[in-house]
């Protein structure tokens, strides 16, 4: 019996699919059996028949649509999937031995939660501002999941490497089409988080993404734009968490300036590929004779303009009105909690993971020490989340009012403070202490 519908949209990469199925075939032992569907995006480099020739262990179906993009692809794939778990893999991530039964284990216990597996960047060496500034969005976003008492938010959910049950994506009506270049993953992100469906990051779970075959400089304009429309596409579907979106902020602000831009930019579409055209061969120049600087603004500007161009573009007929209306404001739709940890982090931890606040003030013996602030589609507050977020953000602030409330209770100054360093017992605590100082100076 299929244990696993291992779904994967590709796109004129005939020899990384190869590769990839290679990796598949290469599977640990114990691996629960899996199928494989592969919906070719209007390939015209061979892949239909490298594939309809594979001699693979595993059943694997071939799909065609005509070059509607990824999100399609996916959908469609899923509908195929006679499999209960659901697996997405890009078609440039390579997978390690044990990836597909990290995924399987991660669903073991029956609940319903999406899966992210890591797929950092293949080690690749390149000089090449753009590949190193690539690479190293890349590992910081798998960092940052990996870190302890991470909270998940929609913008974690990438679907390169990604699993969950198939009575979960029905139920969520999987991608949405209209985001068919960009933020589609994002965007399922949004509707699982307000399905109240948990993220989990499964480390094992590791493939290698060979972005340095994939990605290009000229493809990052292209695909800044595709951001812009899709992000004005994702504030018109999802109003509550227009704070949360860089379009909707930039477009809606006030005054004269911002009008006269927005003015402009709607009658210059003309630029658009001729700018995109242009510019990779410009930046790669100032690189080579040393303009560093002004070429990360150059590129920087650019990539603003596509962004603001593609998100006016997404918003077609509804730009004025979209754009008359208040800049969002930053509010918790709830109301939020008060902790103290006087009465000891544990229970502290422990109210928290009972009421699962969206926001929270953190005090000790009614003075203020931290807020557990509210951000537009992000889980709410678990105990798991706190002791980290202390040592992070209120190390600075929290041991000095432990200390001087520990000797006003009459307690000696050294017992004090190994009170206040126990309560924030973690492994990389000096670490995290020196980060959290360092950005409390700076601020």
């Amino acid at each position: 019996m299929t244990a696993i519908s291992i779904i994967i949209p590709s796109h004129n990469r005939r020899d990384l699919l190869r590769s990839l199925l290679d990796a598949l075939v290469a599977q640990q032992p114990a691996t629960p059996p899996f199928e494989v569907i592969i919906v070719a995006d209007k390939c015209r480099d061979g892949t239909q028949a490298m594939v309809a020739a594979y001699d693979a262990p595993f059943p694997i179906s071939l799909l065609e649509q005509p070059g509607v993009g990824p999100a399609h692809a996916r959908n469609i794939g899923a509908r195929q999937a006679s499999a209960d778990l659901l697996l997405f893999l890009d078609d440039d991530v390579i997978p390690t031995p044990g990836l597909v039964a990290a995924h399987a284990q991660a669903h073991d216990d029956g609940v319903d939660r999406a899966v992210l597996g890591p797929y950092p960047p293949e080690p690749h060496i390149s000089g090449q501002h753009f590949r190193i500034l690539t690479q190293r969005w890349w590992n910081a976003h798998f960092n940052e999941l990996a870190q302890p008492g991470h909270r998940f938010r929609y913008t974690d959910l990438l679907t390169g490497n990604l699993s969950m049950p198939r009575r979960v994506w029905d139920a969520v009506g999987g991608l949405d089409p209209q985001f068919a270049r960009a933020r589609e993953d994002l965007e399922l992100g949004v509707r699982l988080m307000k399905a109240g469906i948990p993220f989990h990051y499964a480390p094992e779970a590791l493939g290698w993404h060979h972005e340095y075959l994939t990605t290009s400089l000229h493809g990052s304009f292209r695909r800044a734009k595709e951001e812009g429309r899709s992000d004005a596409l994702m504030a018109l579907k999802h109003p509550e968490m227009a704070a949360a979106i860089k379009a909707a902020r930039q477009l809606r602000r006030k005054g004269r300036g911002t009008r006269i831009k927005y003015g402009v930019l709607r009658h210059s579409g003309l630029l658009d590929r001729p700018l995109m055209a242009i510019a990779p061969g410009l930046l790669n120049l100032m690189e080579g004779i040393g303009l560093i600087r002004a070429r990360r603004r150059l590129r920087g500007a650019l990539l603003e303009y596509l962004y603001a161009r593609g998100a006016m573009e997404g918003l077609g007929p509804q730009r004025a009105d979209f754009m008359a209306q208040p800049v969002p404001g930053i509010a918790p739709p709830t109301p939020g909690i008060d902790i103290d940890i006087a009465d000891g982090i544990e229970a502290a931890e422990l109210a928290l993971t009972e009421h699962r606040p969206e926001s929270a003030r953190i005090l000790y013996r009614g003075e203020e020490i931290a807020t557990l602030s509210w951000t537009p589609m992000t889980e709410r507050w678990s105990g798991r989340h706190l002791r980290p977020y202390l040592a992070r953000r209120a190390a600075a602030r929290l041991i000095p009012v432990l200390l001087d409330g520990s000797m006003q209770a009459g307690q000696p100054a050294g017992q004090a403070s190994n009170s206040a360093i126990n309560m924030l017992w973690i492994n990389d605590f000096s670490k995290q202490l020196h980060e959290a100082q360092w950005q409390w100076a700076r601020g």
